[in-house]
C-alpha cells in the first residue's frame, strides 16, 4: 500500500521540478535580456544636443527593461502556482495516508469479525 502511494506521489510530483526551474530562471533570462537590450539598443552613438540624446536615452532605457519587466512577472506566476500545487500535493498525500489507514483498519476488524464468527462455529 506505501508502495503504491508513494508511485502515486511521484507521479503527482512530476511537473513540479520543471515548474521551480521556470520559477528560478525566469528573472534571470529577464536581466540576460535588459543587459542585451542596454548593450544593443541603449548605448549606440546618438548625435544632436544633449537634451535630445537625453529624450532618446530615457526612451531607449525604459523599453530596455520590458523583458526584466516579462521575466520577473512569469518567475512571480510561476512561483505562485509552484507553492499551491505543492501544498494541494502535500493535501492529497494526507488525504491518501489516512485513507489507506481507515482502509487498513476496515480489513483488520472485517477479519476479526470473521475469526470471531469461525470460532462461535467450531
Amino acid at each position: 500500500m506505501a508502495r503504491a502511494a508513494a508511485m502515486a506521489q511521484e507521479d503527482l510530483k512530476s511537473g513540479l521540478n520543471t515548474l521551480a526551474t521556470i520559477t528560478s530562471t525566469a528573472p534571470l533570462v529577464g536581466v540576460t535580456g535588459t543587459i542585451f537590450a542596454f548593450w544593443f539598443d541603449v548605448f549606440v552613438a546618438v548625435d544632436g544636443e544633449k537634451s535630445a540624446l537625453l529624450a532618446a536615452l530615457n526612451e531607449r532605457i525604459s523599453f530596455a527593461c520590458v523583458p526584466m519587466a516579462l521575466g520577473i512577472l512569469v518567475g512571480l506566476q510561476a512561483l505562485w502556482i509552484h507553492r499551491y500545487l505543492r501544498a494541494r500535493l502535500e493535501r492529497c498525500d494526507l488525504e491518501m495516508h489516512a485513507t489507506s489507514l481507515a482502509f487498513l483498519n476496515l480489513g483488520t476488524s472485517i477479519v476479526t469479525l470473521f475469526a470471531a464468527q469461525r470460532n462461535r462455529a467450531q
